[in-house]
């Protein structure tokens, strides 16, 4: 158990240096103080199941890619997130319009955490799009229910 919880510290300054996040950054979407994260992230507190779930939803990941502990895997999506910036960068409105139409909701996190960079026209586009569908999803959950 403490294994685990060693590599899910890792795991979590890993994930969130790889998307250019700082631990300030980091701490403010998951409504934390920097240096509560900091602690978290050497050991020096615990962490929670729930706040685990927290910042894993805030890096666009699940609660078991914390417990991975494989270099390989990690370079695989290092590779894929590369590749997919360079296409965000080449991509029309429309383009962007048509994928992130296709997206689960981690998925839309993560490219939202992988905007960095570029054109802020087309980083509005993308958020303005993100929240119109959440938006709508949350109308439409009240509508029925």
């Amino acid at each position: 158990m403490i294994k685990n919880i060693e590599i899910a510290r890792k795991r979590i300054r890993e994930l969130r240096k790889s998307q250019r996040l700082t631990q300030k950054q980091l701490a403010e979407k998951v409504s934390l103080s920097p240096n509560y994260l900091s602690q978290i992230e050497s050991g020096a507190r615990g962490i929670s199941v729930p706040l685990l779930e927290s910042i894993a939803e805030a890096l666009g990941h699940k609660i078991g890619d914390f417990f991975r502990d494989s270099p390989e895997e990690d370079s695989l999506q290092l590779a894929i997130d590369n590749n997919l910036k360079d296409q965000l960068k080449q991509a029309t409105d429309e383009q962007l319009d048509i994928a992130v139409a296709q997206l689960s909701d981690p998925e839309k996190l993560a490219i939202m955490n992988m905007l960095n960079g570029l054109d802020r026209d087309k980083v509005r586009k993308v958020y303005d799009f993100l929240h119109d569908q959440k938006q709508l999803a949350e109308f439409e959950r009240m509508r029925e229910g």
